[in-house]
């Protein structure tokens, strides 16, 4: 991400951290959605995202992680949509 330009941003999602142990697909904690909860993220925004998916899916590993949509709320209270990686059921 060190080669990538763009601002980074405090964020929030509505989801919790689980923590299943680890396993060969599951070796760090993970995030799962939960309407009642929220959690800080960083986010990156950055016109060179489109260009860089590649890179950064095959660095998640698309084995074991996907990127879905999300949205998230910016500190100033704004929602937007942006990309996660979660396990691959």
């Amino acid at each position: 991400m060190a080669q990538i330009a763009g601002v980074w941003r405090t964020a929030t999602i509505m989801a919790r951290i689980i923590d299943i142990g680890w396993s060969e697909r599951r070796g760090f904690p993970q995030y799962t959605p939960d309407n009642s909860s929220q959690i800080d993220v960083l986010v990156i925004i950055s016109e060179e995202l489109r260009d860089q998916w590649p890179m950064i899916d095959q660095f998640e590993g698309t084995a074991y992680y996907e990127r879905v949509p999300i949205s998230y709320k910016l500190e100033n209270g704004t929602f937007s949509m942006g990309s996660i990686y979660q396990v691959v059921s």
